[in-house]
């Protein structure tokens, strides 16, 4: 055997031929599966093999009669190893650069050109290549390993040793003063070290020798004035420690403020910042500026002395921190300031999905995310992302879907700001088979009512008398769909054609209804139309009825004349004067109206009119004369005479609201303050007490349950808020609004 590069002879030896024929033989050489050497008298050849492995090399012996004799043998050619050489150059200190060389590398020539060189630093980082260079950001000693790989892979290993030295930091800073002020602030920005150090250098400062606090930049307030030194020391992550000192003159007292913190800030909320407590020792005139990282500077505004305040307002659009600062200067120079962090909430977006309850398979769907709410600075950057309860998935704010097979699917909408926060809703749609919506042709719905007039106890309708609508909203016969009517709720709607008579309602889940609606006030006929509404399905059903001729009524009291010192023309104008408001109506007409006698209590609510004036203020605490009057149609005497009998009789109290008298019934809590209808108390309770029952709005807000549930009615037909069922108890949930309301922060 033999090595890479390396020649190696072959030698014909031995008894070779009979004696006579020696002299005149011929030789031919072949290597491996090269083709042989011509004839030649050489009895021997030198060769030298590149590539290590085993070989064949093969001899042919011809004598001068032609006879040919051959013989095969195997050698081998073994590789050597390369001898790994580095060498390296820099300054040996952290964070410069050192430059590796394995140039001087040795191994056999056909190998030195294919070398593999590999850098192992210890310290994580590695490199590959004939050159490395690399930084290292710690002192001490740090072993580098190189390795030489030749082509068969054999290789070579050296270790290298280098010694890193650390350098100190170089401390800088500078005291930013102004007019001799005893408020300054340290600031060591300029301070230097080598890039991987500067991050985790720690500043401490120190006044004659007293330290003082931390950090880059520190604001402080001398205690005296006169020389003072100030001394900062820098100490960066492997502990190395520079000092140095400055000195300093104070020749001013500057004036004080104080910031008082601001918290829970909403994104796009008007920020009221106050800086108080604003004084100066020298009783010299103060001067306020206003500055943060978001607004310009806020020139001079002169304020008074004597602990007075100074307010700004400002507006944050994102939720990151900001820095607020309010400077006080005196007519020398000499400058304080206060600052704070202010960082604004980012509310979550409100999701609000658009679509029909009901679908046909195979048909496709439009969904709206519209409706979605977020304060004003994100409503442009919105993200909307839908999963349709399918495996299918789309992004935007408007999609259209097409479900493949009938079932039941719950819709998600996403809807994520560019800060990160979001909001989720849910929808659940229903999707018909075809053939099953194709049967029907979409009429799936059924509605059915009857009209009762008799509400005043006489048969016959008379001129504006309430009626009661009762029926029953049903589905098709031989329908074999879902059950959609305990899946969705149904609207039913009453109208009085050819006027704004119209009330809403919603079946309960058994498709039952009853609407109260006045009546028209003229007398004739009128179409009574009532529709049932389960979007994307309707029906609707159509009565004629007839309003009885109105019957001419007495006036209920009559007024003696009675003489007195004013004309009648300005007692008419008095008068006037004061029947031009709510409660100017209510008194001019109480007062027209004579003593009545006491009733006994238990028949108060007898007569018709009484007791619906009755039952609408309990329905509708807090409404005003007016508008009672207006939604009963009842004539003002009447109106004024029956309220005045229910507050004698303790059924109903009023207070004076302004310019408005407002009733409500005995017994409830009255709101304090601005008046609020029944509906917006209940919805705050219901925002402020999720999972609310009917039983605890009635006991806070003092009125009966007959009461909440008129309005809870009404609220739920509205779709403001919603209902679960646990048990026997059903609980009441705060939606949010289905039209866009103005941002109110």
């Amino acid at each position: 055997s033999t090595f890479e590069d390396e020649p190696i002879t072959f030698v014909a030896s031995g008894q070779l031929d009979s004696p006579s024929d020696l002299p005149t033989l011929l030789f031919s050489w072949a290597f491996d599966k090269e083709q042989p050497s011509a004839y030649s008298s050489k009895g021997s050849i030198e060769r030298t093999y590149p590539q290590a492995g085993t070989h064949t090399v093969t001899l042919s012996v011809k004598d001068a009669h032609g006879a040919i004799g051959t013989l095969s043998k195997l050698f081998t050619v073994d590789d050597q190893p390369p001898l790994a050489i580095g060498t390296y150059t820099g300054r040996q200190l952290t964070d410069s650069y050192i430059f590796f060389n394995a140039s001087a590398s040795l191994d056999t020539p056909s190998d030195l050109a294919s070398l593999k060189y590999s850098w192992d630093f210890s310290d994580g980082a590695n490199a590959t290549g004939v050159t490395a260079e690399h930084v290292f950001i710690t002192s001490g000693k740090h072993n580098v390993r190189l390795t030489v790989t030749d082509d068969d892979g054999l290789s070579s290993k050296q270790l290298l040793v280098v010694s890193i030295k650390n350098l100190a930091p170089i401390p800088r800073f500078a005291v930013i003063q102004k007019g001799g002020s005893d408020f300054v602030t340290f600031d060591a920005t300029n301070t230097t070290d080598t890039p991987d150090d500067i991050a985790g250098l720690r500043y401490s400062w120190a006044v004659d020798g007293v330290s003082v606090g931390d950090g880059k930049v520190l604001a402080y307030r001398f205690d005296s004035l006169g020389m003072h030194t100030v001394t900062l020391m820098v100490t960066d992550p492997e502990g190395a420690l520079s000092e140095l000192n400055m000195t300093v003159s104070v020749t001013n007292h500057a004036p004080s403020v104080s910031l008082a913190p601001v918290n829970d800030v909403l994104e796009d909320q008007t920020v009221h910042i106050v800086a108080s407590s604003i004084s100066d020792p020298e009783g010299s005139p103060v001067f306020v500026d206003w500055a943060c990282d978001d607004c310009p500077l806020i020139d001079h505004v002169i304020a008074p002395l004597n602990g007075t305040q100074e307010t700004f307002d400002h507006v944050y659009i994102d939720s990151k921190p900001h820095w607020f600062r309010v400077y006080v200067s005196d007519d020398r120079g000499a400058t304080a300031y206060a600052q704070i962090v202010i960082k604004a909430i980012d509310p979550s977006p409100q999701p609000v999905i658009k679509v029909d309850n009901i679908g046909v398979a195979g048909q496709s769907m439009h969904f709206d995310g519209s409706s979605s709410k977020d304060n004003p600075s994100d409503m442009a950057y919105l993200d909307y992302n839908w999963s349709f309860g399918d495996g299918s998935i789309q992004s935007g704010i408007l999609a259209d879907h097409t479900f493949l097979k009938p079932g039941e699917y719950r819709i998600n909408l996403t809807v994520r700001d560019e800060e990160g926060a979001f909001g989720i809703v849910q929808h659940v749609v229903t999707i018909i088979a075809q053939d099953l919506w194709q049967r029907y042709s979409g009429k799936v719905l059924t509605v059915e009512y009857t009209v009762k007039d008799d509400l005043d106890g006489q048969s016959g309708i008379d001129p504006g008398e309430q009626i009661e609508i009762n029926g029953k909203v049903g589905i098709v016969s031989d329908w074999t769909g879902p059950d959609i009517l305990h899946i969705y709720s149904t609207v039913v709607t009453a109208e009085i054609m050819g006027s704004n008579r119209t009330l809403q309602t919603t079946a309960g889940p058994d498709g039952t209804f009853m609407i109260v609606l006045s009546a028209p006030t003229e007398s004739g006929p009128f179409t009574l139309k009532v529709t049932a509404t389960m979007s994307p399905l309707s029906a609707e059903a159509i009565s004629q009825h007839k309003v009885n001729k109105e019957q001419t009524m007495a006036s209920p009291v009559s007024m003696p004349l009675v003489a007195g010192s004013i004309s009648a023309t300005a007692g008419i104008i008095a008068i006037g004067a004061i029947a031009g408001t709510d409660l100017g109506r209510y008194k001019f007409f109480t007062l027209m109206i004579p003593l009545f006698t006491r009733l006994r209590k238990p028949k108060v609510l007898d007569h018709f009119e009484r007791g619906r004036i009755y039952e609408h203020i309990r329905k509708t605490p807090g409404d005003t004369y007016s508008s009672i009057r207006k939604a009963l149609d009842i004539q003002n005497g009447a109106l004024a005479h029956h309220l005045r009998v229910l507050e004698f009789h303790e059924y109903i109290v009023s207070r004076r609201d302004g310019m408005y008298k407002r009733f409500y019934p005995k017994g409830m809590k009255i709101p304090e303050g601005k008046h609020r209808s029944i509906q917006e108390q209940m919805l705050e309770m219901i925002m402020a007490n999720p999972k609310i029952t009917q039983t605890q709005m009635a006991e806070r807000l003092g009125i009966d349950r007959s009461t909440v549930n008129y309005h809870v009615k009404i609220l739920l037909a509205m779709g403001v808020i919603r209902s679960e069922k646990d048990g026997k108890t059903k609980y009441y949930y705060f939606v949010g609004v289905k039209e866009p309301l103005p941002f109110e922060g």
